[in-house]
């Protein structure tokens, strides 16, 4: 599965209180990220991914990902088998003038559930073929 989400930042839009998206997923891997920053933004737009509170992407702490009308994009292994399937997308922009919009986009590979395992029997089950002797 691939999506996309975009996220806009007004001018001036601090890092303290950035613009915020949801992107929500599919339980699987997480196996491509992309983050694409408009032309002429100059850099000045920033963006992180964010889960469950603790950021995600870039893995540092203290970094950001920004361009100026390019992709960042890499593969990836993150598994994503428990919920909440979501990622918090900030973006906070230095541009004092001008709006930008960052698009996220993400490949998941779906989880496939595997067969039902057969249900035990119940205690009553279990008495009434302990009782019938099967």
């Amino acid at each position: 599965m691939f999506d996309a989400f975009g996220v806009t930042a007004p001018p001036s839009t601090l890092r303290s209180a950035p613009a915020v998206g949801t992107a929500s997923l599919p339980a699987g891997t997480v196996t491509w990220v992309g983050v694409q920053f408009p032309t002429g933004c100059g850099g000045l737009v920033h963006a992180r991914i964010l889960r469950s509170g603790h950021q995600v992407w870039p893995s540092d702490l203290d970094e950001d990902l920004s361009s100026d009308g390019f992709i960042v994009s890499w593969r990836e292994r993150y598994p994503l088998l428990d919920p909440p399937y979501a990622f918090r997308l900030e973006v906070w922009n230095d541009d004092d003038t001008y709006q930008h919009k960052v698009t996220f986009f993400f490949e998941v590979e779906e989880s496939r559930p595997g067969p039902a395992a057969p249900a035990a029997p119940s205690l009553l089950q279990r008495l009434q073929q302990l009782v019938s002797g099967s």
